[in-house]
Formats: structure tokens, C-alpha cells, sequence
């Protein structure tokens, strides 16, 4: 081509001027338009030439809004930083650095608001408050930062942390499964807590709420014999408040061991008589249907002791009272068990002696069975073993 130029008697100087003012040109009618394809190749071309004149800069700066712009409009991140960093590098401003700005702004929020980090989410929070951003997106970015934190205090050991995280998740309305959650955790904290200080009436209050939440027993009794020895008389208040709820309930373990924790705090034997009561008509309900005989005769006991036998509900249209409580029922299974028990065991005693040569064993084992109801077809094959 240099040949073609020095044929024609034109210089290469004269030929190199020639092509930076076409590429010149053409910087200056791309800037015009909105083809950021174009018009970075012509800003390209003409560096490559050396261009530094007037039009360049202009035209840097038109790439550099066409961009910001078309960022704005699509939904990657990492493009609408890179082009409002060359937007402020190069001193833009007005409107649509400030729309670029917001952009990215809503971009990070909702990136944070699918993660699960509370400290982006809360970056980015805050920097949509600082623009003034509102509206579900918001809305769900604030409930999304109160479930994370939410989250991170319940697996903590700050109750403080946790106490301020339920409140923000209540404001928010935090989904109350992850609620119930947190307030369990709060009640365990609390009380280990309260395990380690010195106020007995503050340990008292943290026993009662970690039992009404139905906590490890485990931790309940640790709490429990710290305050025994941190404080007696609050340790007597609070067995004595657990004695009157079980007594109102109908577990009988329960009051058993409400009892029993109640005498070993001094509670006085005439504030146990309710309780006692109320186990021992717990326990004769549950007689009839038991298996154990000691039980059995366990609530017998205690039912005569309580004078539960003398009990009766009002009589019918014929004027007969009806036992209130199954001390008759419990008499009879008590009588069941143990002619079943004697069975078996004249019944065993039958086997083992026609596996024998004793005669008068054999023939004591067939009247003992016959007594206690051991079935025929066993006493039978004995007598024949007699022939």
C-alpha cells in the first residue's frame, strides 16, 4: 500500500494524517449515536492512531454513559459496578449515575436478601434506607435481616442479643416456627443465666418459666439445687408452687416427684395432705388396669389411708350411693393377678413333678392344681402318668 501511496506522490506522512482524521470523524458521528459496540471499536481505532484531540474525550464519555445506562437496565451486578466506577472516574454526573447508584443498590439488596448472611443483608439494608428505598422489596429484605439474626442470636449464648432479635423478628413478623424456636433458647440462657448469679428470687422466676416451657429436666434440677443453696426459703416457695400445680393435674409422677421435692425442702406435712390426696386418687384409678401387683396393693393402701374407700357419689333414683373411687375393681384385679400368679405356678410345679419318679410329689402337684384352676388337659396327662 506504501508503494500504491509513493506511485501516486502521496506521503506516508500525508496518508497517516488522512486515516487518523477518518477515524477522527468517525469517533465523532458514533458519539452521536447509541451503538456502545461501535463506538468503543472507534475509540479503540483511533487510540490505536494516536488520536488526542477533542473528540476523544467526549467520546470516552459518551461510552461511559451509554453503558452506565444500559447496566442500569439489566440485572448484572458486577457490569453496573464496574460502569459506575468509570462513570464517577471520569466525573459524571446528573441523573442517571444517581439511577445507576439506586440500581445497584436494589441489585445488592436482593442478592443479600436470597443469602443467608445477616451482615451483607444489613450492609445492604442500610444502604437502601440511605436512598430512600421502599416498598415489598424493602419490606422482604427487613423480614429476611430479622430471620438471619434471628437465627444467629438462637444459636448464641447472648440473651441479651436473642431478647433484642425476637423483638425485631415480632415487628417483622417472623414466621412464629423459628419464633417458638428462639423464645425456647431465650428461656434456657436465661436460667443458665440465672444459674450463675446470685439472686434466688431471679433463679425462682427462670425455674418457673424453663418448666412451663417444658425444658431438659436435667437443666431444671441443676437450677434447681443451685437455689436450694443460693436461697431455701425462695427454693421452699418454688417446690411449694410446683406442689399445688401438679396437685391440679393428672400426671401422677409428676406430683410424686413434687412431693417428694416438697418434704426435702421443709415444705410443712400439713401443706402435702392435697397433693397425697390427689396421688392417691390418681393411683386407684389406675389400679384396675395394672399389671403389678405391689402397685396394686400400693394404692390400696394409700386409698384407705386417704379414706377414699368411705368416698361415694350421691345415690340414684333408688337412693343407693355408688363408690366414688375403684377400690373394689382394684381389690378384685389385686385377687386376679394372684390366682393367676398361683396357677402358673402350680401349673410348673405339675411339669416338673411328672418329669419325676415321686409319686406323692406328683399327686401333691395334681390337687394343688386342680385348687388353683390349672387347665385339664394338664391335670389329665399327670393322672396318666400315675397309672
Amino acid at each position: 500500500m506504501l508503494n500504491v501511496a509513493e506511485n501516486l506522490g502521496v506521503s506516508c506522512e500525508s496518508l497517516s494524517n488522512a486515516r487518523r482524521e477518518l477515524a477522527r470523524r468517525d469517533v465523532l458521528e458514533r458519539t452521536s449515536g447509541s451503538d456502545i459496540e461501535k463506538l468503543e471499536c472507534a475509540i479503540t481505532a483511533a487510540e490505536e492512531l494516536g488520536i488526542d484531540n477533542d473528540a476523544l474525550p467526549p467520546a470516552v464519555r459518551r461510552l461511559a454513559e451509554l453503558k452506565l445506562k444500559a447496566a442500569t437496565r439489566g440485572s448484572h451486578t458486577p457490569a453496573l459496578h464496574d460502569a459506575i466506577s468509570r462513570a464517577a472516574e471520569l466525573r459524571l454526573e446528573g441523573e442517571p449515575l444517581a439511577e445507576a447508584r439506586k440500581r445497584l443498590v436494589e441489585l445488592e439488596l436482593n442478592a443479600a436478601t436470597r443469602g443467608d448472611n445477616p451482615e451483607r443483608l444489613r450492609r445492604a439494608v442500610s444502604a437502601a434506607v440511605g436512598i430512600g428505598l421502599s416498598g415489598r422489596p424493602m419490606a422482604v429484605a427487613k423480614k429476611r435481616l430479622a430471620l438471619l439474626e434471628l437465627q444467629a442470636a438462637t444459636v448464641g449464648e447472648s440473651p441479651k442479643l436473642l431478647r433484642a432479635a425476637l423483638a425485631t423478628a415480632t415487628e417483622f413478623s417472623v414466621e412464629q416456627e423459628h419464633v417458638r424456636l428462639a423464645e425456647r433458647r431465650l428461656i434456657l440462657l436465661e436460667l443458665e443465666e440465672a444459674a450463675v448469679g446470685e439472686d434466688g428470687h431471679v433463679l425462682a422466676r427462670a425455674i418457673a418459666s424453663a418448666k412451663e416451657a417444658a425444658l431438659d429436666d436435667k437443666d431444671i434440677a441443676t437450677a434447681k439445687s443451685k437455689l436450694a443453696a443460693l436461697d431455701p426459703e425462695a427454693f421452699e416457695e418454688l417446690v411449694r408452687g410446683e406442689l399445688v400445680v401438679a396437685s391440679k393435674g393428672s400426671d401422677a409422677e409428676a406430683i410424686h416427684r413434687a412431693l417428694d421435692e416438697a418434704a426435702r425442702a421443709g415444705v410443712a406435712a400439713d401443706e402435702l395432705g392435697t397433693a397425697q390426696r390427689r396421688l392417691a386418687e390418681l393411683l386407684i384409678s389406675a389400679a384396675p388396669e395394672s399389671n403389678d401387683e405391689e402397685f396394686i396393693q400400693h394404692a390400696i393402701d394409700v386409698a384407705v389411708q386417704f379414706s377414699l374407700d368411705k368416698d361415694v357419689v350421691e345415690g340414684d333414683e333408688e337412693g343407693k350411693s355408688a363408690a366414688r373411687w375403684p377400690l373394689e375393681a382394684a381389690r378384685g384385679r389385686l385377687k386376679e393377678l394372684k390366682l393367676q400368679a398361683r396357677r402358673q405356678a402350680a401349673k410348673a410345679r405339675l411339669l416338673a413333678a411328672m418329669q419325676g419318679e415321686d409319686v406323692k410329689e406328683l399327686t401333691d402337684a395334681i390337687a394343688e392344681a386342680q385348687e388353683n384352676g390349672v387347665d385339664n388337659d394338664a391335670i389329665i396327662a399327670a393322672k396318666n402318668s400315675l397309672a
